[in-house]
């Protein structure tokens, strides 16, 4: 009775640990999901706005047969509408990642950093950047085309942020402890402490004035959790450059 006793108890710690981790995840999701569907509200809403204020200037030029002005409108609103097309486009791109990865195949990793540095040639040339991939690299499990998906946003952040020449941008990978960190380094305009987290929200731009959506560094973190790793960033502030680091869930070598 005495052992019974004790393997219950026992039994009902472990299930009560147990229920905490998943009420903690619980809570963890939920606010993700409120911090996802308030960045998805406002930055939809903002082409929304400029349709509806385009729309009705174009009803007043239309009434007062001022056709350019009219012209003018209509192009506005479908530039807006693309906007919003692919914004969308990319929130279910995001979606998905989670349930269409599957991780499952042995992946030569330095293979796919070469060839996506070949590729990626002609845009490293017309930003004078000079590329250096360290030569060992180990063998991972996963998805080949979403790590080289990976490796190519992380690289086009480089570029985009690279800062006064000479730039460079290196890729490696070392021991950190019992984990295998993989990194992309650069010396471009650096990234100030406080925003450690907000660039790897969805839709988050570091400098507005570069191009894009600002979905390249949300996306690479969800695949790369998708492969049972993390994805951080690390930089000493604004000048300094900054090194993108990331750890897979299987290294096999």
């Amino acid at each position: 009775d005495e052992i019974a006793l004790q393997i219950s108890r026992t039994v009902g710690h472990i299930l009560a640990r147990e229920d905490l981790a998943l009420l903690d995840d619980i809570s963890s999701k939920a606010e993700q999901l409120e911090h996802f569907s308030h960045t998805i509200s406002h930055d939809l809403k903002t082409p929304l706005t400029a349709i509806g204020g385009f729309a009705e200037f174009l009803g007043k030029q239309l009434d007062q047969g001022k056709l350019d002005q009219a012209v003018d409108c209509t192009e506005r609103i479908v530039e807006n509408i693309r906007r919003m097309e692919r914004r969308l486009d990319e929130i279910l791109r995001l979606a998905r990642i989670g349930r269409v990865i599957e991780p499952t195949e042995e992946v030569d990793l330095k293979k796919i950093i070469d060839d996506t540095v070949t590729m990626m040639a002609k845009q490293l040339k017309e930003a004078s950047v000079e590329i250096e991939v360290k030569e060992k690299f180990p063998r991972v499990v996963g998805d080949s085309m979403r790590l080289r998906e990976v490796i190519e946003n992380l690289l086009g952040n480089a570029v985009c942020y690279i800062g006064k020449q000479p730039n460079r941008i290196t890729i490696g990978c070392h021991h950190r402890g019992t984990e295998t960190v993989f990194y992309v380094k650069d010396n471009g305009i650096g990234i100030d402490p406080q925003h450690f987290d907000s660039i790897f929200e969805l839709f988050w731009r570091h400098d507005k004035k570069t191009d894009g959506d600002g979905v390249g560094l949300a996306i690479t973190r969800r695949i790369i959790e998708a492969h049972g790793g993390r994805l951080w960033v690390e930089s000493e502030g604004k000048g300094t450059g900054a090194c993108f680091c990331f750890t897979l869930g299987k290294v096999l070598d």
